[in-house]
């Protein structure tokens, strides 16, 4: 279990398995809410957990 509450984009783009870019676009659409904390751009574990759960699919038959 992961103890750290917030990423930085790095870290939350590696948690994922997606690019720093697409952890912007995906705020830019507001699939992943952003956390501004002196200066920092941080993203919460359980945001990218969420983000995770709703993309997920079931293979097609």
């Amino acid at each position: 279990m992961n103890t750290k509450r917030l990423f930085s984009i790095d870290e939350a783009a590696t948690y994922i398995g997606i690019s720093r870019v697409s952890i912007y676009r995906a705020a830019n659409r507001g699939d992943i809410p952003l956390v501004k904390l002196g200066g920092r751009t941080l993203v919460e574990v359980s945001d990218l957990d969420a983000y995770i759960a709703n993309h997920k699919t079931t293979a097609a038959a």
